[in-house]
């Protein structure tokens, strides 16, 4: 994330233009602040909540051990839940801006993890955790299920 947002802000200054992407009335400042503490309330609830189903099975998700699969609360619905609420982050910090340059390079963080980080990360449980996690990965969709198809 950390990468998206310093390309977003070197392709701002560079560039000498700030991509102005909301229209009026959403692009006043006192709206876009509005916007972007509701999104970053949401990106911490979600985080919180998995943090409270890690706990639950006696994990957390500071690379520690796994004893067993989180399928309860956030879990049930997406495998990554907290990559859901990394992913959402450069789209907030685009509204708080209004810069087009963060919002056009948002989609590098879930490409990124869904190309890279989460492949290696099922490969690692489905190993450590056998069965389980399969049927797991069976049964819940990577990110979230819309209209009945998994994404």
């Amino acid at each position: 994330m950390f990468v998206v947002l310093a390309n977003g802000y070197l392709t701002w200054k560079i560039s000498g233009r700030r991509l102005r992407f909301l229209f009026f009335p959403l692009n006043a400042l006192s709206l876009r602040m509005i916007l972007f503490s509701i999104s970053f309330a949401m990106v911490m609830r979600l985080k919180k909540e998995c943090d409270t189903e890690l706990a639950k099975v006696g994990t957390e998700a500071n690379f520690t051990p796994v004893a067993e699969v989180a399928s309860a609360g956030v879990y049930e619905w997406s495998r990554n839940p907290m990559y859901i609420a990394l992913s959402m982050a450069p789209l907030s910090f685009a509204c708080l801006t209004d810069c087009g340059w963060f919002l056009l390079l948002s989609p590098v963080c879930p490409i990124y993890l869904d190309s890279i980080v989460i492949p290696a990360e099922e490969k690692f449980l489905m190993k450590q955790l056998g069965e389980p996690y399969t049927k797991y990965m069976d049964l819940t969709p990577r990110w979230i299920e819309v209209g009945g198809i998994k994404i």
